[in-house]
C-alpha cells in the first residue's frame, strides 16, 4: 500500500512517478510505473469585496492561479436583501441584489475553486449592496419674489448626496439652475403678476448608486403692486371709501396710517383692501394724511 500525502507547490497539476517492483521468493518481478497526477490546491486570486447598486446584476468573475479550475459558489440568506438563497457552478455570478433598507447591506459570496474533482481553498467575497436612496423632505415650498428659497433635501438612507437640476420656466427671469448639494438657495425672479411654479428634479445618491429621482415644485409669488389711485379728496369727517387694487390676482393688503399734525384721529392701521376711515380736520385748511 502507498500511502504518501504529496504537497504540490505549484499552480498547476504535477505528475509523480512511483516505480513499483513486485517479487516472490526474493525474486524480483517486471518493474511497474504507476504515474499520479498531484492536483494543486487551488486558489482564488479575484477581488474579495465589491460594491453594487441596488438590483443591479453584479457583473463578478472569480479567477483562480490554476488555470482550468472551476468554480461553485454559494450565497446564504440576508437581512435586509429579499433574494432567496443563491448558487452557482460558474465563474461568473450575475445575481441582481436587492436591498430593502436605507443603508447598505453585506452580502457574503461563497466561493470554491477546484481542478479534476479536487476543491481548493473556500474564498469569501463580500458585496456591499447600497440602497435605492429616496428624497424624505417636503415635494413642495412657496417663496417670495426675489428671496432666497432655502430648501434642504433629506433622504432617509443616511449619507445621501444630492444633486439637481431646475429648467428655464416662463415667467421667471433665471436661466438654467444645477448643483450638487442639499441646500437649494437660488433667488427665483418672478416677471409677472401672478403666482408661477417652478420644478426642481433633485436625485439623491449613496456610493455612487443614483437613487429615485424627485420632484420639487416651487410656488414664486410676484412681487405685488397698487394699481388703484395714489391722491384722493374727502370732506371731513366722511368716510374715505378707498378701495386698493393690485395688478397681482388674489393680493392682500394691509395699511398704516401716521397721526398728523391737524388730523384729530389717532394712528390707524387695518389688514383690508377697503380704507373707509372718517377723518377729522380741525384746522381752517385742508390736509394730507398718508396711508402707506
Amino acid at each position: 500500500m502507498i500511502n504518501e500525502s504529496l504537497d504540490n507547490t505549484v499552480t498547476a497539476p504535477v505528475a509523480v512517478t512511483y516505480i513499483i517492483t513486485p517479487s516472490i521468493g526474493g525474486c524480483a518481478g517486471t518493474s511497474f510505473n504507476l504515474v499520479v497526477t498531484v492536483n494543486p490546491t487551488s486558489v482564488i486570486t479575484s477581488v474579495a469585496a465589491q460594491t453594487v447598486c441596488n438590483t443591479t446584476p453584479l457583473g463578478y468573475t472569480a479567477t483562480s492561479s490554476t488555470v482550468g479550475a472551476s468554480f461553485s459558489w454559494t450565497r446564504a440568506v440576508v437581512a435586509g436583501i429579499s433574494n432567496g438563497i443563491g448558487a452557482g457552478a460558474t465563474a461568473f455570478i450575475n445575481e441582481s441584489l436587492t436591498n430593502t433598507t436605507t443603508a447598505p447591506v453585506n452580502a457574503i459570496y461563497i466561493i470554491t475553486p477546484g481542478i479534476n474533482g479536487c476543491n481548493g481553498t473556500p474564498f469569501t467575497l463580500t458585496v456591499t449592496v447600497n440602497p435605492t436612496a429616496v428624497i424624505t423632505s417636503a415635494a413642495t415650498a412657496n417663496v417670495c419674489d426675489n428671496v432666497p428659497l432655502g430648501y434642504t433635501a433629506i433622504s432617509s438612507t443616511a449619507g445621501a448626496t444630492f444633486a439637481w437640476t431646475r429648467a428655464v420656466v416662463a415667467g421667471i427671469a433665471n436661466g438654467i439652475g444645477a448643483g450638487a448639494t442639499a441646500l437649494i438657495n437660488e433667488s427665483l425672479d418672478n416677471t409677472v403678476t401672478a403666482p408661477v411654479a417652478v420644478t426642481y428634479i433633485i436625485t439623491p445618491s449613496i456610493g455612487g448608486c443614483a437613487g429615485t429621482s424627485f420632484n420639487l415644485v416651487v410656488t414664486v409669488n410676484p412681487t405685488s403692486v397698487i394699481t388703484s389711485v395714489a391722491a384722493q379728496t374727502v370732506c371731513n369727517t366722511t368716510p374715505l371709501g378707498y378701495t386698493a387694487t393690485s395688478s397681482t390676482v388674489g393680493a392682500s393688503f394691509s395699511w398704516t396710517r401716521a397721526v398728523v399734525a391737524g388730523i384729530s384721529n389717532g394712528i390707524g392701521a387695518g389688514a383690508t383692501a377697503l380704507i373707509n376711515e372718517s377723518l377729522t380736520n380741525t384746522t381752517t385748511a385742508p390736509v394730507n394724511a398718508i396711508y402707506i
